[in-house]
């Protein structure tokens, strides 16, 4: 309209800047823009307040206690009664460590004597031999097999031992050399009523003029029921 009617210098100056200048509502976004944003970001706060309930509603559980137990050893770890008795599996070790008997805990060997071979130890055949009459002695005469243990090792249980044995109707002993002086060995013990308990034990020899078991630790049990 500007351009219709005669112009100055100073008017058409103005025109072209008018013309120059763009449009604000060319760079405005579209209605149906508006709306698409305004439909996320209604979305996005009700997610977040959902969540939000949620952690409030179901606060996070405290965090389990753990426990462990302790390593069964000593003439305990030679009693098939007791793990019959416990069940497996079982925890803080099915009472083993309460077992009823005339020794005390005290008198069970320290840890460091179950778990290494004794310098002073034999040959491999002779630690394997003792191993393998201590256990045909306690299939065939189980007070025949006490003398083959150390006393500190027995920590005054001898009569629950021969005990638990002599409940057993047979039992089948595999044994092999695991290090100098150490043995390990897998029982299978059945009694009359056809109950099964298999023990995993390593059995540490000591040689010397009259050799012995010095130290027993039980790696593994299990209970079988009769079907």
């Amino acid at each position: 309209m500007i351009r219709r009617e005669p112009l100055s210098p100073e008017h058409e100056r103005i025109a072209d800047e008018l013309l120059k200048t763009p449009d604000p509502a060319a760079d405005a976004p579209t209605l149906r823009s508006r709306i698409a944003f305004g439909v996320l970001g209604t979305l996005l706060l009700l997610a977040a307040a959902a969540i939000g309930a949620r952690l409030v509603a179901q606060p996070a559980a405290p965090p389990r206690p753990f426990t462990s137990a302790a390593p069964i050893t000593g003439v305990l770890a030679l009693r098939p009664d007791l793990v019959r008795e416990a069940g497996w599996p079982f925890g803080a070790n099915g009472g083993f460590a309460a077992a009823a008997g005339s020794g005390g805990a005290d008198d069970v060997p320290e840890a460091a004597e179950q778990g290494t071979a004794n310098p002073s130890a034999g040959s491999h055949e002779s630690a394997l031999n003792l191993v393998e009459e201590f256990y045909r002695r306690l299939d065939d005469d189980p007070g025949s097999a006490v003398p083959l243990v150390a006393p500190e090792l027995l920590a005054g249980q001898q009569a629950e031992l021969v005990g638990a044995w002599q409940a057993v109707e047979s039992m089948q002993p595999q044994v092999r050399i695991s290090s100098a002086g150490v043995v390990l060995a897998e029982v299978k013990a059945r009694y009359p009523d056809g109950h099964r308990v298999v023990l995993r034990q390593l059995l540490t020899v000591e040689s010397d003029a009259s050799p012995r078991i010095v130290g027993a630790e039980l790696l593994g049990a299990r209970h079988i029921t009769p079907r």
